[in-house]
């Protein structure tokens, strides 16, 4: 078992180190630089091309083990796709209900790719969620289950991993200039939020067995952002906009299992 959580740090470490291999963003280079986006997408797609080596070897090593079942390990299916692309998606909508009125009655529903270059989206929309579920949640939590590991355990501690992943961002704001008191806030802020969020997204992805399961509303949250909720208090709107939340809020926590049975998703494999 200790093995496992080792090749998982592995997956980690390799994951952030892979985006400095080129050098660290300054302020003539930051991250929104179109040079620097393009050569962390290559960094992210080799890191991709190599995470998923440990958990296959670890199912190579077990008897009449098949790349069908990789393949249903890392969760890249057909079977049940529909419903793993819609449902955890509205169940997501339906937790941001309080932020999309928010934005809504503040005017800032907008498309995502408002105020963004092609590049500058794909990293957000695209190419982030999808390269870090495949390596936080598809890579990690077959190789956590198929090694002893416990569900809770899986779901509730390698997420840590996820948020520690994010603390690098810190450093990049020390390179703009940012004084040190506003970068602790931002990167706690910023552990905190990705650890909650990588909570939810191990659920869903153990739940449903699909890595789209949780791709799609990774998407979503990226495009939503932290909720604004310290603005209600003084907001015009402050009514509507707390029964929006606690709506929200309530409506998630009375479908969050119901949404996640398993049997909607025709979850097979015995190591997710």
């Amino acid at each position: 078992m200790t093995g496992a959580w080792i090749k998982c740090l592995g997956i980690a470490c390799t994951f952030v180190g892979s985006i400095y291999i080129y050098g660290r963003p300054s302020p003539f280079k930051a991250r929104d630089d179109p040079e620097m986006i393009r050569r962390r997408f290559v960094s992210v797609f080799l890191t991709c091309l190599v995470a998923w080596i440990p958990l296959a070897l670890d199912l190579h090593q077990k008897e009449n083990q098949t790349p069908r079942l990789l393949e249903e390990a890392l969760g890249l299916k057909f079977d049940g796709l529909v419903a793993a692309c819609t449902l955890p998606l509205i169940l997501t909508a339906i937790l941001f209900f309080g932020p999309l009125i928010h934005k809504l009655v503040d005017g800032e529903l907008h498309w995502p790719t408002t105020g963004k270059t092609f590049l500058q989206f794909a990293r957000t929309f695209l190419v982030a969620p999808i390269a870090e579920e495949f390596c936080f949640r598809s890579c990690m939590i077959p190789l956590l289950l198929g090694r002893g590991t416990t569900v809770t355990t899986a779901v509730l501690c390698s997420p840590l991993l996820f948020g520690a992943a994010h603390l690098h961002h810190g450093w990049e704001l020390k390179c703009q200039g940012y004084p040190a008191a506003l970068i602790v806030q931002n990167i706690g802020l910023m552990f905190g939020y990705t650890t909650v969020f990588g909570w939810y997204a191990a659920f869903l992805f153990h739940r449903t067995g699909h890595l789209a399961g949780a791709i799609l509303p990774h998407m979503f949250c990226n495009y939503m952002g932290f909720p604004n909720f310290h603005l209600i208090p003084e907001h015009p709107h402050m009514i509507l906009l707390a029964i929006s939340y606690l709506m929200g809020i309530f409506g998630f926590s009375m479908l969050l299992v119901p949404i996640t049975d398993p049997n909607f998703y025709n979850r097979v494999s015995a190591i997710i």
